[in-house]
């Protein structure tokens, strides 16, 4: 498929069972040009991204920057095109990747989303919270322990960075 193409999915006879502690959410979208919508989003932190119709970004001006192949709840393989956008949540704003996803399809606030704007889920509110974010740092203490536990040799070399990057 070419790049801008979309990957149209039938669900014939579909029963949408939704988890307990889903719930959907206000996102707004804005595109390079300035335009922008708001659209109701199933919040979803299995979803790796953002997804919304892709005549939702098209009319906002985004872009696909690449395509990408992602697993389906039904466990198939799809590739879908990826675009860059703004999306505000309760007063914070940042940019995150989005999915140039079905038409028809119901608009998804995912992980990838969710972590960049540092919020959480509240399953029992149906809400989103603010939340922390971690910082790993490797620490004199844990590459001694890292040494012991994959053998000195891969550690004092630069072999010991394909573990923690």
């Amino acid at each position: 498929m070419a790049l801008g193409a979309t990957t149209n999915i039938v669900l014939t006879g579909a029963c949408y069972n939704i988890r307990v502690g889903t719930f959907f959410h206000s996102i707004t979208l804005v595109g390079p040009n300035g335009t922008s919508q708001t659209v109701e989003a199933l919040v979803d932190t299995d979803a790796s991204f953002t997804s919304v119709p892709a005549s939702v970004l098209q009319q906002l001006g985004v872009r696909p920057f690449r395509r990408a192949r992602l697993r389906l709840a039904n466990g198939a393989i799809a590739e879908s095109d990826l675009g860059r956008v703004t999306a505000r949540i309760d007063g914070l704003e940042d940019e995150t990747i989005c999915i140039f996803g079905a038409e028809g399809a119901a608009p998804v606030i995912g992980a990838h989303t969710l972590q960049a704007m540092l919020l959480a889920v509240d399953t029992v509110d149906h809400r989103l919270v603010p939340t922390e974010g971690f910082l790993m740092t490797m620490t004199r203490e844990a590459r001694f322990r890292l040494a012991q536990t994959i053998g000195a040799s891969a550690v004092r070399g630069q072999s010991y960075s394909r573990y923690f990057g």
